[in-house]
């Protein structure tokens, strides 16, 4: 299946749209095996990003659609996981219309706690905030 088909599937499953900005990063990003260890530069306790989330016949849990298979039921509704830190919370990319805000998601929390914490006004200003994790 085709990345393209690979999204559509996701729209529809999830009921909403890629933002532009999303859609376009997502057709072709391949995140693979081996890069430096990134953070939100605005965020002063530095939130970590080990993944961000591909659409590729690479390993699963960097699919965005197996992801999302696997955590769709428990996010927010409207919202798909684009990527991940290091201790398994997600970084949700909200595509509700009149959104396309990236926010951060403890997976440690109850079934319909909704809290999320917002890191960006959309996924292009995201990527544009992480940096490389400074060194100590």
């Amino acid at each position: 299946m085709g990345n393209e088909a690979r999204i559509l599937g996701l729209e529809n499953a999830m009921g909403h749209a890629f933002p532009a900005d999303y859609r376009t990063f997502i057709a072709d990003h391949r995140e693979g095996s081996v890069h430096s260890p990134r953070v939100v530069s605005s965020n002063p306790d530095y939130w970590a990003v080990s993944t961000i989330f591909e659409l590729s016949d690479g390993e699963d849990f960097r699919q965005l659609d197996e992801v999302y298979r696997l955590v769709g039921d428990v996010v927010p509704a409207g919202m798909v996981p684009v990527a991940e830190d290091s201790g398994g919370n997600l970084w949700l990319l909200d595509c509700r219309p009149r959104s396309g805000g990236v926010y951060w998601w403890d997976h440690e929390r109850d079934l319909g706690d909704d809290r999320v914490e917002k890191a960006a006004d959309s996924f292009g200003q995201f990527i544009t905030l992480l940096a490389d994790f400074p060194d100590d």
